[in-house]
């Protein structure tokens, strides 16, 4: 009789911060809680505190941080927050870091991770820059005790565009960073927040907008499913 003989299979290895990426994200689908934006915080932050007539130095700003991340009862509120990178050199006078100060009241610590957008091409259209040293500023954002990563992408939407280079670009980048993120032998083991922002051009109302819109985002999640 014949011998049926099983073919050799790959095995996708096994992320060591698969369960700590799942519980992150559970944290931030809990019900009732938001993500509190302070990205832009710093240079608001300096003009806030100059029209009070405060000086809008570093050790003031840090000591506005500390107050607003130190507030009692925080994680019942406010499931993440997403802070600039000045935030991650505060120490506290109890020589805690703010994703330390976080972490104690049951809130994530999350850090954008692109940097900033460059032109794509002459249609004014934009791609995300970032992707050449995302290993490393991962690498050093999880050490300073961040464990959610955004990374932002921008399609511009009218009658012309976006253009398939556009489309492919952006998608092709944003799926790429979010192995990079999530990957566990670069020591990164961040939670994606992936945000692609459809730029309307013009006056159109949701329709349009969802049609031009719709073929991004498809082809994004499957690129993410790769």
């Amino acid at each position: 009789c014949m011998r049926r003989v099983l073919q050799p299979f790959a095995i996708e290895p096994i992320n060591p911060f698969a369960a700590e990426m799942q519980a992150n994200i559970k944290a931030l689908g809990g019900n009732g809680l938001g993500l509190l934006d302070a990205e832009g915080a710093g240079k608001e932050l300096s003009t806030c505190l100059e029209s009070s007539g405060m000086d809008p130095s570093e050790e003031n700003r840090q000591k506005w941080r500390e107050f607003c991340y130190g507030l009692e009862n925080l994680g019942e509120y406010c499931s993440a927050v997403l802070m600039e990178e000045e935030a991650l050199k505060f120490t506290s006078s109890a020589g805690r870091t703010l994703p330390q100060i976080l972490s104690d009241a049951g809130v994530e610590s999350s850090m954008r991770v692109d940097q900033g957008f460059v032109p794509l091409n002459s249609f004014g259209e934009k791609a995300t820059e970032g992707i050449v040293l995302l290993e490393e500023r991962c690498e050093d954002f999880y050490a300073s005790g961040v464990r959610i990563a955004k990374w932002r992408t921008q399609v511009e939407c009218n009658l012309e565009m976006p253009t398939d280079v556009s489309v492919w670009e952006n998608t092709d980048c944003l799926a790429r960073a979010a192995r990079v993120c999530q990957a566990g032998h670069g020591r990164t083991g961040r939670t994606g927040s992936q945000g692609s922002h459809a730029l309307p051009g013009g006056r159109q109302n949701m329709k349009p907008m969802f049609h031009l819109a719709s073929p991004v985002q498809n082809l994004t999640e499957s690129r993410l499913a790769l």
